[in-house]
């Protein structure tokens, strides 16, 4: 299981996260906001159990994350950091 986490600091922000090329059978769960925190927070977890032909097999999982300023104008896509397969 990977924790996917974005932080924004204006509260008025809409954050979201796209996944890239993920490998057959990998599972994204809905955003959520996290209210356990003060700043503007949105999680989502991705798992994924390779196949047993997998075995070998080199990639990684890609996300971008998005951050649409609903008071300030601009905004945009962030790439995240790809982890290894």
């Amino acid at each position: 299981m990977l924790d996917l986490v974005v932080t924004d600091d204006n509260l008025h922000d809409t954050l979201t996260i796209h996944a890239h090329d993920l490998p057959e059978g990998a599972v994204v769960s809905e955003a959520r906001k996290d209210r356990s925190v003060q700043s503007n927070t949105v999680r989502q977890t991705m798992t994924w159990v390779p196949p047993a032909h997998a075995g070998g097999e080199t990639g990684s999982f890609c996300f971008t994350a998005a951050d649409v300023r609903g008071s300030e104008g601009g905004g945009g896509w962030l790439p995240l950091p790809c982890a290894p397969l």
